[in-house]
């Protein structure tokens, strides 16, 4: 697989639930009865990822096994998760879980073969918990550069990782050109020809991921976001 395109064409951020049912919600059909105007709930896919690798726990009604993954009977589409949990991890399953969420039929407006990546920002713990995927530098292109078109360190003279908005930036950047890598490698691998460019990819935005805290820092951490959608 080549990634010809952006990694995110059309943005949807959102907090999923390994293994939730994703909903097409669909106004009711107008009538003169006390139900008109109420909300008709149809449930079209799923999001699979690391935790269904294994084949215990699972209601055998609703999941199959394959390729050592278990997967929704009766999915439309499916949303495939890239990370192992964090944003620095990969998913043991990614290709037996790409190739069958792309033999699903699809909707209208939503691709068989979805992904969601989980984000983070570990800028304020970049010693506690020894990253080592925090960048060296920044690229041209990044927007927070001190001078535009002019890349900065992201170390300081010592070593130690810089925690400003142009490194949050690239930061997120980075985890997005590993995370379109992984679906490249495993595309090849599976045999899906899907190109991350040409499809719907979430940014998974969950609490409990390693994230900074007040005004500065939620400026850090949105400047992640945006690093991940600019690749």
């Amino acid at each position: 697989m080549r990634r010809t395109g952006s990694l995110l064409p059309a943005l949807s951020t959102a907090l999923l639930s390994l293994g939730a049912v994703v909903l097409a919600v669909v106004p009711a059909a107008a009538d003169s009865s006390e139900s008109s105007g109420r909300i008709s709930v149809v449930w079209v896919g799923n999001d699979i990822s690391y935790p269904q690798c294994t084949t215990s726990g699972w209601n055998g009604e609703e999941y199959t096994s394959l390729g050592g993954t278990q997967v929704p009977r009766n999915a439309r589409f499916g949303v495939v998760g890239v990370n192992g949990g964090t944003a620095a991890k990969a998913n043991p399953c990614l290709p037996a879980q790409m190739r069958w969420a792309n033999g699903l039929p699809g909707l209208t407006n939503q691709p068989r073969l979805q992904f969601y990546v989980n984000t983070a920002n570990p800028g304020a713990v970049l010693t506690e918990y020894d990253v080592v995927t925090w960048p060296s530098g920044t690229s041209p292109v990044n927007p927070y550069n001190d001078v535009p078109g002019v890349p900065q360190r992201c170390t300081d003279e010592e070593g130690a990782g810089i925690n400003d908005l142009a490194c949050s930036w690239e930061y997120g950047r980075g985890r997005a050109e590993w995370a379109a890598a992984l679906v490249d490698d495993a595309g090849d691998i599976a045999g899906v020809g899907t190109d991350v460019g040409d499809t719907m990819v979430w940014l998974d935005v969950e609490t409990g991921n390693t994230w900074q805290s007040g005004v500065e820092g939620q400026a850090r951490n949105a400047a992640t976001l945006e690093g991940m959608t600019a690749y």
